[in-house]
């Protein structure tokens, strides 16, 4: 079972440092938990909008609030779990993509704007759970977080450079794995995604 202390600790070893960790909790046991601490959350959020990732892939009812800005006809409330918001779903199979869009209105945060009504939007959802996290996110997670702690911890260019290089062949590679795995289901509806939720 895959934790955050498994996931740093693979990152360390890749870098060779001399010591892994037993806890990224404050107060720290060692400086490399504390950087392993300091850089795993924005690691993890880069990854996550790197992809939609079948695992993190979810469907949401909107909640509509206030009114659209011209163009458009429907505003929702931007879900706050949502990493990536990939599209507003299909009430029929055929039917085109449904435009949207994400904006910020500078004060109360983020919406999706569209002319759907009664809009589901599929997303990324924001998992901070690592045991559900597939083997090649967990992968490309421990080279991403090798790359930003090697600097700091090793003081080693070189092996920064090669964590960076491993992880772009490894990000690529599982994205590219991701993406062939599952076909669309070109029947669903969003009635029936929604009773999925």
């Amino acid at each position: 079972m895959t934790s955050k202390v498994e996931i740093a600790n693979m990152a360390l070893a890749y870098i060779e440092a001399e010591a892994l960790v037993e806890s990224l909790d404050s107060p720290y046991e060692s400086e490399e938990a504390r950087y392993c601490d300091m850089y795993f959350e924005q690691t993890r959020k880069y990854l996550m909008r790197q992809h939609n990732w079948n695992f993190a892939i979810t469907h949401q009812a909107l909640a509509s609030i206030g009114t659209a800005p011209a163009p458009w006809s429907y505003q929702y409330q931007f879900p706050t779990d949502c990493m990536r918001a990939i599209e507003i779903a299909k009430t029929v199979s055929t039917d085109a993509a449904i435009p949207f869009s994400v904006g910020w209105d500078g004060a109360s945060g983020k919406y999706i704007w569209t002319d759907q009504q009664d809009a589901t939007l599929r997303f990324v959802k924001d998992l901070t759970d690592p045991t559900v996290y597939d083997v090649m996110f967990v992968e490309a997670m421990a080279w991403g977080l090798a790359f930003r702690i090697a600097g700091p911890i090793t003081g080693s260019n070189e092996k920064k450079n090669t964590a960076l290089t491993v992880f772009r062949n490894i990000i690529s590679e599982a994205q590219s794995e991701d993406a062939e795995e599952g076909e669309q289901d070109n029947v669903a509806a969003a009635s029936w995604i929604e009773a999925r939720v």
